[in-house]
């Protein structure tokens, strides 16, 4: 899982500055904005392919996927709130 969110570009792979304890939590969201959502599900009817159900379902089943460049074609987008 931590290979499939390393492709996710709105989440850095180094944080800027400095005094950062060595262990810390971040919660957020990984979604599917609404016109990848879209255009996944044009391309799979084209395909003939099951259409995702909603976006909120493809994003988990894009994170689960074996190959990370699967997951970074799809181009999920992450919000941190915490």
């Amino acid at each position: 899982m931590t290979a499939n969110v390393k492709t996710i570009r709105s989440i850095p792979l180094k944080l800027r500055g400095t005094g950062y304890p060595e262990e810390f939590e971040i919660r957020g969201e990984i979604l599917l904005p609404w016109a990848e959502f879209d255009r996944l599900n044009k391309e799979r009817a084209e395909q003939e392919e099951p259409l995702f159900a909603n976006p909120r379902n493809a994003a988990s089943g894009t994170l689960k996927q074996q190959n990370p460049a699967i997951v970074a074609s799809r181009k999920l987008d992450a919000y941190f709130y915490y």
